[in-house]
Formats: structure tokens, sequence, C-alpha cells
């Protein structure tokens, strides 16, 4: 009798590691109240948690990586985004929330990089801009929105001047601005590479929305070429708009 309950508790025992090992298993809840869940596959579930007990968010993970979903809430138990992983990178949807429940943002994602037209939303739920984008740079075609569902229409544009200071200097200058004098605006010289479909910006120096690209041209020298400029200007309602502008800059410093 006493032999078979010995047995009775080894098979429990067995039994109850089996479930351990072949279910999912759940580390207890650490200092910084994150809980790992670890499936029989071996994927695996962090889950974060508030002060309060409330689930905050959880990430799946593959390999140690993420992969899959990820969700995080706000205080009021709604949630603030979701965003698909693939290998730790972005990969596919990504959405953000208001804290009322409406999508804020939509974005495609592929390998880390936001591919085609993002989509922004007012908080009533209406539409507010569609920002195109390759590669995880933003592009020309920005269309923004109103309140009321009209489109915005005035841009403003680049505006240029050549200025010769080679008689004392030995520099000839391109300063840019906008047509609206903006301040909130960045200028690049700017590359393509249709070939490998990649571009290349170099940023310009500039001051309260003036841009000046310096040429250093020495006696005997001269230069003649085309810029391309890119100018990157953030709209009131927080967005970038794309302008381009080939400039033909011609000078040449001459000995006598």
């Amino acid at each position: 009798m006493k032999q078979k309950n010995i047995f009775l508790i080894i098979i429990f025992i067995v039994l109850i590691y089996s479930c351990d090992y072949y279910g999912s298993r759940k580390k207890p809840v650490n200092k910084q109240g994150e809980e790992w869940i670890i499936n029989e596959d071996g994927d695996s579930v962090l889950n974060r948690y508030k002060k309060d007990g409330s689930l905050l968010s959880f990430t799946t993970y593959k390999d140690r990586l993420k992969n899959g979903l990820a969700v995080k809430y706000y205080k009021n138990g709604k949630v603030q985004f979701k965003i698909m992983y693939k290998d730790s990178y972005k990969d596919g949807e990504v959405i953000w929330y208001y804290d009322n429940g409406n999508i804020y943002r939509i974005s495609n994602y592929v390998r880390g990089k936001i591919e085609g037209v993002q989509k922004k939303y007012y908080e009533s739920g209406n539409l507010m801009a569609e920002i195109p984008y390759q590669n995880g740079e933003v592009q020309i075609g920005l269309k923004e929105y109103t309140k009321d569902g009209k489109l915005k229409k005035i841009y403003p544009t680049i505006k240029y001047e050549l200025i010769d200071k080679l008689a004392f200097e030995n520099k000839y200058i391109l300063r840019l601005y906008l047509s609206n004098k903006s301040k909130a605006v960045k200028y690049y010289k700017y590359y393509k590479f249709p070939e490998q479909n990649t571009s290349w910006k170099e940023k310009i120096k500039s001051k309260d929305g003036v841009g000046n690209l310096v040429y250093n041209i020495y006696k005997g020298d001269y230069i003649m070429k085309k810029e391309v400029i890119r100018a990157e200007y953030k709209t009131s309602l927080g967005n970038i708009y794309v302008i381009e502008k080939t400039i033909n800059v011609a000078a040449d410093n001459k000995r006598f």
C-alpha cells in the first residue's frame, strides 16, 4: 500500500512538470511590473502592468526578437497604439489612437521604415493629412485637410538670391528662403539615384528660415552646376511639406 502511494505521488509530480513544460509557463511579475509568458513552442509574450495591476502593454516575441503584435494602453484602458513587428523591426501596419478611441495615425512599415501613404486624423475622426513616404523619407505630395474636409491648397515656394562676393572674399553665395518667410524650414542639397531607388541629402546651414550655400571660388576658378534644393517645411498642422527646386549656379572668378 505504501509503495502504491509513493508510485502515485511520483506520477503526480511527473504530470505537473509535463504540463509546465509542454504548456504555457509564467514567470512571476518582477519589481518593474513585467511578466513573461513562455509558450510551448518557445514563443513568448511580455506583459507590463501599471501600479494598480491593470495591463499597460504587451509585446510578442519569437527567437528573442519582437515578432507579431505589440499593444500599449492609456490610463483609461483604451488602446494607445498597435504595432506589428518582424525580427524587432516595425513591419506592417502601425496604428496610433487618441485616448477617446479614435484613430490618430496609420502608417505602413517595411523593415523599420515607413512606406506608402501615412494617414493622420483629427480627434473627431475626420481625415487630417495624407503624407507620402518612400524608404522612410517623406516625399512630395502632402495633402492636408481642414476640420470640415476641405483640401488645403496654399503652400510656400522656394525663393533664392545669388550673392557675388568674389572680388574680396572669393565667395559666391546661394541664399535660400521661403515665399512666406517661414522660419520652420530646413534646406538640403538633394541627390537622387533612380537606378538604386535611393536618394541622399546634405543639410545646408540655415538660421531663422534663411539658408546659405557658400561656394569658395579662388582666382582663376569657376563653377557651373545645377543644384537640386530640397526644402522641408513644417506646416501649421505639424506635417512636413516637401518642396524641390533646381537652380543653375554659374560664377567665374577671373584673375583680371
